[in-house]
């Protein structure tokens, strides 16, 4: 169960609403607002959010301007989904190029059309097609 601050009750599930909060449940058992350091708020579990160090599923990515869980990397911060390490990253790792399309993913094989640049380390599209 986890402290809910709001109600002062002890809930087994963090509220979603008036504000999202999340279940911290490693670090202080309480309902939080943002995650501590090194977990990640993860809305996508159904019963209620929760910190975690993992992110699974859809929401496999770990963003760090916000500490959460997403499905896409932001584009506001230039990342890209790390498929290896299920990190939004600004450069992928080697042997990976960002895919320039709305998944922002880091593939090993651009999308057809496109040729993977291995300085830029960026899927680059064939102007002639």
């Amino acid at each position: 169960m986890y402290a809910e601050n709001t109600t002062r009750t002890c809930v087994f599930y963090c509220p979603k609403t008036p504000a999202m909060t999340f279940a911290d449940v490693y670090v202080t058992k309480f309902c939080v607002f943002t995650c501590p350091d090194t977990y990640y708020a993860d809305d996508s579990i159904t019963s209620g959010g929760q910190c975690v160090t993992t992110c699974l599923g859809t929401y496999r990515f770990r963003e760090n301007s916000t500490k959460s869980c997403v499905n896409t990397c932001p584009l506001s911060q230039g990342t890209y989904g790390n498929t290896v390490g299920d990190m939004c990253v600004k450069t992928c790792p080697d042997g990976y190029f960002a895919q320039q399309d709305t998944d922002r993913r880091c593939v090993s094989v651009c999308a057809a059309g496109s040729w993977g640049n291995k300085i830029t380390k960026i899927c680059i599209k064939n102007p002639l097609l």
